[in-house]
């Protein structure tokens, strides 16, 4: 019997966050960008002969496809660009982004940005064994300072209404 343990990824309660040890390649399964036919919301996902889930290679091929005029793109290359405000292949704009605190808030997906909210919102903020390889604590200092929690709040209130009107 195999007694390696699953990751204990992200938790937070609002007080207090434990920071499991999620890295950003764990958050590349779908990507939002702004589509480049109708700047309307489109998705960045693996291309529908693959796991749902991407099984380690950054390289497998990837399809973007827009939500509202159902533009379509491949990519199958060799070059990525990861923790900039685009997406990984084809370099799109996310959609996700905001202004905030004189710099721009931006994430991939929901799931980026509730971690991102869960680690603001905590006064306590802790990692575990697996924390130290987290995105989160190569998070710009300027969303890490208490001092910037409610600005950055709103931003992410912003986002999720972004997000939820899907344009």
């Amino acid at each position: 019997m195999d007694n390696a343990q699953e990751p204990e990824f992200a938790r937070s309660n609002g007080e207090r966050f434990i920071d499991g040890g999620e890295r950003i390649y764990d958050l590349g399964d779908e990507i939002l960008v702004v589509c480049p036919k109708c700047s309307g919301m489109a998705k960045v996902i693996l291309s529908g002969d693959l796991p749902a889930k991407p099984t380690g290679d950054l390289f497998a091929p990837r399809r973007l496809i827009c939500t509202k005029c159902w533009y379509r793109n491949n990519w199958a290359g060799r070059k990525v660009t990861i923790g900039e405000a685009v997406d990984w292949f084809f370099g799109m704009p996310l959609w996700l982004t905001d202004s905030c605190c004189g710099e721009v808030l931006w994430a991939y997906n929901l799931r980026h940005l509730e971690m991102i909210e869960g680690y603001v919102a905590a006064k306590l903020r802790e990692r575990t064994k697996g924390g130290r390889n987290s995105f989160l604590c190569k998070l710009p200092k300027w969303l890490q300072s208490a001092k910037n929690r409610d600005e950055i709040m709103r931003s992410i209130r912003r986002l999720k209404e972004k997000l939820n009107a899907g344009n």
